[in-house]
């Protein structure tokens, strides 16, 4: 039991960790346009359903949130599709590992 307890500790430390890695690597550095200006990240070709940012010429993994404070994640990077499921799949295993 306390070996789960302290495996589950570990592994969430280390997947904070790397969303922190990866909104100071990635989280600043904005799309450009066409013309070679900054694109807007509130433009809402951008955002699916208001809420689900996903844009392919965005290289960013973590965006700013569209409404209120925080970031959210860049859907259309392979990435993130990792980080929305990295809980889930920890979660079943721990599961698993308790039954």
């Amino acid at each position: 039991m306390h070996g789960t307890v302290r495996w589950t500790a570990r592994v969430g430390r280390q997947f904070r960790s790397g969303i922190r890695l990866a909104g100071v690597r990635c989280g600043e550095r904005r799309p450009r346009t066409e013309a070679g200006t900054l694109a807007r990240d509130d433009d809402d070709r951008y955002w699916k359903l208001g809420q689900f940012y996903v844009n392919r010429d965005d290289r960013r993994i973590l965006v700013p949130k569209r409404i209120g404070f925080g970031r959210t994640l860049n859907f259309a990077h392979p990435l993130s599709w990792v980080l929305f499921a990295a809980p889930v799949v920890i979660g079943v295993i721990v599961a698993a590992n308790k039954g």
